[in-house]
């Protein structure tokens, strides 16, 4: 597979490209500094009205926290242009008529936090979890022990209750190795709830699934005034992971971009499953 230099300069010479997402982390922003490029890169978007916008798992900070990080990086990126794996839960709001529901939360949930936004009621107290629809998986410190045990048994007695599991990834980079992520802590609930019996359908809401990117399309209508569908061959995704974002951007139908720049070395990408192949591969942005 061709390894092209630059994302940016591929993109100028492709008039066809209706509007560009882009992963955050590993893409244009490594540990706390800006990718080279980065911020000049999204200026131009600006300039020559190229819709775009940013797509991230990470759903346990909120738009405006995420936005404050890349500020401290030197971007000037508004919360709105951030789509993160939360807000995939609206539309599971509005499928399943769940607004003004109560819901357990497992962890951090953003501040503010989505579920709240788009109209849930949260608890974080397990003596209430009977009470609930359901079960939100997020992210950072609190009582694995109580209230994974919790959950679980939650689902035991409630087998029709909803799992939500808006960042789908088992692990991510930490300090000292990895940290084991939201879509983690919930397969194991369901491994678990399946040994005794109990069969539990998550719904995944970011990257690899369709939902983000279904959000993110909205987003882009209603922020640019398109009235018209954008053609998916003509919007491209770049970010940096094989699993999450070249194999979402393929099972979503557009253009997959892998850039070299974060987690995905090109040995990884020799020995991908096809699914998670990108389309285009870049040395930078």
């Amino acid at each position: 597979m061709k390894t092209r230099d630059s994302f940016f300069s591929w993109l100028t010479a492709h008039k066809k490209i209706e509007a560009v997402l882009l992963d955050i982390d590993g893409t244009i922003l490594r540990g706390h500094y800006a990718l080279p490029g980065a911020r000049e890169m999204l200026t131009v978007f600006d300039q020559k009205g190229i819709p775009w916008l940013l797509l991230t798992n990470d759903a346990n900070h909120s738009h405006a926290e995420k936005s404050g990080f890349l500020k401290a990086a030197g971007f000037n990126i508004s919360p709105q242009k951030i789509v993160s794996a939360g807000d995939g839960i609206s539309r599971l709001i509005k499928k399943h008529n769940l607004e003004g529901k109560l819901f357990f939360a497992l962890g951090d949930l953003g501040n503010p936090s989505y579920p709240e936004i788009y109209g849930l009621k949260l608890t974080r107290c397990p003596e209430e979890i009977g009470s609930t629809a359901g079960v939100i998986a997020g992210e950072g410190n609190y009582n694995w022990e109580v209230h994974i045990n919790a959950a679980l048994n939650y689902f035991i007695d409630h087998p029709r209750g909803l799992l939500i599991v808006p960042n789908p990834d088992s692990y991510w980079p930490a300090r000292h190795g990895i940290g084991i992520g939201a879509g983690g802590v919930a397969r194991l609930i369901v491994a678990l709830a399946d040994e005794y019996g109990v069969k539990i359908k998550p719904h995944y809401l970011g990257k690899p699934y369709k939902a983000i990117f279904h959000t993110a399309l909205s987003v882009l209508a209603e922020q640019y005034g398109l009235r018209k569908k954008i053609n998916l061959r003509h919007l491209v995704f770049a970010g940096d992971s094989l699993r999450s974002d070249m194999a979402g951007a393929n099972k979503f139908g557009c253009r997959s971009a892998l850039l070299l720049t974060g987690i995905t070395s090109r040995a990884m990408l020799d020995h991908a499953p096809r699914i998670c192949r990108p389309l285009l591969v870049f040395k930078n942005l």
